[in-house]
């Protein structure tokens, strides 16, 4: 379905930014040191390896993408199935796929079949999501960690909101569901495991590889004072930004995901 799509038109801004790194990666350059890169190591590393199996080609990243919105409608249709019926997930992953931004907007940030980091994020967020909703067992908060860990080496703002998310989540289940604070400290330490996890992996092979501190500086310091330099502000004056914010249809969108995200899984160990 989404494949003619994903042969059209190139963003020499938007694809540039994900293919330059990767494509040093795929030839044997060291992240963050012989390249630069504002996004996950974790998708760069994802992107090289398409690389090398598809060909050092844009079109291999596109390729990648597709995969990754296959494994975000099954890991949608499995968190569905926790609310709706058979026919009625399949009719939620038929909606999510055809509001796709490639079929309605042109130009900046949509229009074309992006290979951005963010389908990466949103992929393991949803099967973070879709292991914590069918939750019977520890494995499964410790898999919902797990990948909810892998959600911040990928996008590191999405990381953030998904532990957020999950923070609220665990409190709400105290009053919502009802259970006790026992019970919700052990879910919780089991989630926690797995992110901890990833996380210590992560930073592990950073540092084994001596970039540790490249990535804090490309990721996090000077992703920062990027939005400072684009008026987002709060990388200059937070007071003043809040101030002066206004709020869009796509953080209201955004900010309602999040909160249906803590209402929906909290009804669901409610049921």
């Amino acid at each position: 379905v989404l494949f003619p799509f994903a042969v059209i038109g190139v963003d020499p801004y938007h694809d540039g930014c994900v293919l330059k790194p990767a494509l040093d990666v795929a030839v044997g350059g060291t992240l963050f040191k012989d390249t630069f890169a504002y996004f996950g190591p974790l998708s760069i590393y994802l992107q090289a390896l398409s690389l090398k199996v598809f060909g050092p080609t844009l079109l291999s990243l596109r390729i990648l993408t597709l995969d990754f919105y296959g494994l975000f409608a099954a890991a949608l249709f499995i968190c569905s199935r926790a609310f709706l019926s058979r026919g009625q997930s399949l009719g939620a992953v038929w909606a999510w796929l055809m509001f796709g931004p490639f079929f309605f907007e042109q130009g900046n940030w949509g229009g074309f079949f992006l290979s951005w980091p963010s389908v990466y994020a949103l992929t393991f967020q949803m099967m973070s999501l879709a292991f914590a909703v069918h939750a019977k067992r520890p494995a499964l908060f410790f898999l919902a960690g797990f990948t909810g860990g892998l959600v911040f080496w990928c996008r590191q703002p999405i990381g953030i909101l998904h532990l957020a998310a999950f923070v609220l989540f665990f409190i709400g289940t105290r009053w919502i569901e009802g259970v006790s604070w026992q019970v919700i400290y052990r879910r919780a330490a089991t989630f926690f495991l797995g992110t901890f996890l990833v996380h210590s992996i992560c930073v592990g092979v950073l540092a084994f590889l001596g970039i540790l501190g490249a990535w804090y500086e490309q990721n996090m310091v000077q992703a920062w004072q990027w939005m400072g330099s684009q008026g987002y502000g709060l990388a200059n004056d937070p007071v003043a930004t809040l101030r002066t914010f206004q709020f869009s249809l796509r953080w209201v969108l955004q900010f309602s995901g999040l909160l249906l995200f803590v209402i929906g899984v909290t009804i669901v160990h409610e049921g």
